[in-house]
């Protein structure tokens, strides 16, 4: 569940970078009414008129480039020329629908629902659109859409269908949270209920391995609601405001962000990404101001920051993410697989296009998602299609990516549908090994690809 959450907020953040300009006088709790309910533990606001992508690129180069090798370079900038156009195109068709905000609500149950306002001039059908191309874009299952009171609110067909047995409820902490927020490019408010809260506070130490130590009713009774601004280049800032009961909670709350800040450095992607990681985690704990913890960033603070050790880091974080999502993406394909082969006759597929066709396969599963700037290219080797069947050795690789798909190696398929990730050299000792099996069987020997 905590990576679930984790690669929703993700999304978030995502679309965050592609959207929109802050409400208006309107309290923002009875603007959202539809779509928040006692399971929302945070919305996010995005306003695209503060966002400005030139600024934001040009601090990415500048910082990056620093302690980057020639190869990271050259493939940063061949992301970041990508990822740049998208965004201006993006925020280009946003402008055209007439639309100024986005929000994002996401609930303890994992649910996250995305809701934009149909003001006056708003082109209603555009922006319908534009939801939806974004949610494709980032591969958001966010495939329902409904026009309710002033609000085009959008989710998956779960969280949609979900949301016609929730009773809306009023969270006066919202309003409380946006009345302190300073102005920036993206707002989240932070509103868990005592409930949420009290299943949180049972359940970091199971999330966390047990390394966890919370104060009794440090998040219960502590936390009320706290809102995080962002300012993006080239003014960039950050402001935090967490409210809590009492000075007493609020410095049983910033024992707890401290151990919070400490974990993640420890966790081996991101030290490995961002060995510096720590010293400036430290720096990340809010001061305890009265019945308060508040932190706040200039632009100078948020530049070096990022200068040091976020945007350096950033690179291999990125691209342990695509490892790892092309792993996952190997697997279900494996599976698939499976299915197909139970359906006819233990045969496999005589390509991997018919896994979509008729094993209900996604066809975004068929590019590597470290290629998916190239969808016309087949990021993935189908070695397997001759074996004949699946009794064959469980070792005989199936599947795998084809060279450059990720730096430093690849991932593996093998009959048995577990994955490997290893180096080239390790690679090209898979591929003797295969051959051999395939000797073996009289099959045909395959190059390396």
């Amino acid at each position: 569940m905590f990576r679930n959450r984790a690669c929703l907020f993700l999304t978030a953040i995502s679309l965050a970078l592609l959207a929109s300009p802050p409400a208006g006088a309107e309290s923002l709790s009875r603007l959202l009414a539809p779509c928040v309910d006692t399971d929302t533990v945070a919305v996010i606001r995005i306003d695209m008129a503060a966002l400005e992508t030139d600024a934001l690129f040009e601090m990415i180069a500048q910082t990056a480039t620093r302690t980057l090798n020639a190869d990271q370079a050259k493939r940063l900038n061949g992301f970041m020329q990508r990822t740049r156009s998208s965004m201006e195109g993006s925020l280009a068709r946003f402008r055209a629908t007439g639309g100024k905000t986005l929000y994002a609500m996401l609930s303890v149950t994992d649910a996250i629902l995305w809701a934009a306002p149909v003001d006056k001039g708003v082109r209603e059908e555009a922006l319908k659109e534009w939801i939806e191309a974004t949610a494709r874009e980032i591969d958001s299952p966010c495939t329902t859409l409904a026009r309710e009171g002033n609000l085009i609110i959008a989710g998956s067909s779960w969280a949609m269908e979900r949301r016609k047995f929730k009773t809306p409820s009023p969270r006066p902490e919202l309003d409380k949270a946006a009345a302190r927020a300073k102005p920036g490019a993206i707002q989240i408010f932070l509103i868990p209920t005592v409930d949420s809260r009290r299943v949180l506070e049972a359940m970091l130490p199971t999330m966390t391995g047990q390394r966890f130590r919370i104060p009794t009713n440090a998040l219960v009774n502590g936390l009320q609601w706290a809102v995080h601004s962002i300012s993006l280049p080239p003014k960039a800032s950050v402001d935090i405001h967490v409210e809590s009961g009492s000075a007493e909670s609020a410095r049983a709350l910033q024992g707890l962000i401290a151990q919070a800040w400490q974990t993640v450095g420890q966790l081996s992607p991101i030290k490995a990404a961002y060995p510096e990681l720590g010293e400036a985690l430290a720096e990340l704990v809010p001061k305890v101001k009265g019945d308060s913890l508040q932190l706040a960033f200039d632009t100078k603070q948020f530049t070096s920051l990022a200068s040091e050790v976020v945007t350096p880091g950033f690179f291999e974080l990125r691209e342990s993410i695509h490892r790892s999502r092309c792993g996952q993406t190997l697997r279900g394909m494996g599976k698939a697989m499976l299915i197909y082969a139970n359906d006819y006759e233990d045969e496999w597929p005589p390509n991997l296009e018919m896994l979509v066709k008729h094993a209900e396969y996604p066809r975004s599963g068929l590019i590597c998602p470290s290629m998916r700037h190239r969808p016309d290219y087949a990021s993935y080797v189908y070695r397997g299609v001759d074996t004949g069947g699946i009794s064959v050795e469980p070792t005989i690789i199936m599947v795998h990516d084809r060279a450059g798909n990720h730096p430093g190696g690849r991932n593996v398929l093998y009959v048995d549908c577990h994955v490997e990730w290893v180096t080239e050299d390790r690679f090209a000792e898979l591929i003797e090994q295969d051959n051999r099996l395939r000797r073996k069987r009289g099959l045909p020997v395959k190059p390396v690809e």
